[in-house]
């Protein structure tokens, strides 16, 4: 019986080592080329990792980050840059978004300490929401165990269970927008999702945007305080989760 078991369970995690060994072999190419000094051929290997087969390795973000401001493609290096960030909270990483923003006159990237801290937060929600859920249960067991076999009325519990049943609420309800980099020069900014509406605004590359909601292929979008439009999904650079290889 339990060979059975352990039979199954190499059965179905041999299909996840198959689709994760052709990504690998990309990311080995990848490196070859950027070591070499290829560094277009490395680029092109790394973004079909990334979009094709939506794999990623923080130092595959780096340097894909740098080989686009190498040649000032600055919407592609803080677009990878941004989505280091968000795996890794590197404080140095988030000071170089900054700087490379302000170079370029770029609107929409919050700086600063308190910018930096809400960032952290958004990056480690997850983590955070997962661990006071463990933290509850183990809580309610340890309070249950106590009232109902030793008959104590414990004091001090309670209090941590409701801070802590407060903050996982607080957290959870806690809506992070998404964000995304203009991509192009010349991108409209319009009034509603069709190509026949008024044009609010014209908006130049690099900016980065809210992303409220998506229509169709257009993408509802919060520019310069609160002012909204609309989008196409083509002209941004989503920064979104992605798997690693």
């Amino acid at each position: 019986m339990h060979r059975i078991f352990i039979i199954s369970c190499l059965l179905m995690l041999f299909p996840l080592a198959g689709s994760a060994q052709p990504t690998l072999f990309k990311l080995q190419v990848g490196d070859s080329l950027y070591d070499q000094g290829s560094y277009s051929q490395a680029l092109q290997v790394y973004e079909g990792i990334y979009f094709q087969d939506q794999g990623y390795t923080p130092a595959m973000l780096l340097r894909m980050a740098f080989l686009n401001e190498r040649r000032q493609s600055y919407p592609e290096a803080l677009f990878y840059l941004n989505s280091y960030f968000i795996k890794t909270g590197d404080r140095s990483v988030f000071e170089k978004i900054s700087s490379l923003a302000d170079s370029y006159t770029l609107e929409g990237y919050n700086t600063g300490d308190r910018a930096y801290f809400l960032s952290l937060l958004y990056t480690y929600t997850p983590w955070i929401t997962g661990s006071l859920l463990v933290l509850i249960a183990f809580l309610m067991i340890v309070m249950g165990y106590r009232f109902f076999r030793r008959k104590e009325k414990p004091r001090l519990l309670p209090w941590v269970l409701l801070a802590c049943s407060v903050l996982y609420m607080v957290l959870i309800n806690t809506h992070f927008f998404q964000t995304g980099i203009i991509r192009t020069d010349y991108t409209l900014l319009m009034k509603g999702p069709s190509a026949a509406s008024e044009v609010v605004e014209v908006l130049d590359k690099g900016h980065q945007l809210t992303l409220i909601e998506k229509e169709d292929v257009w993408w509802k979008v919060k520019w310069s305080g609160d002012r909204t439009g609309y989008i196409r999904e083509g002209q941004l650079l989503e920064l979104v989760e992605k798997e690693k290889p």
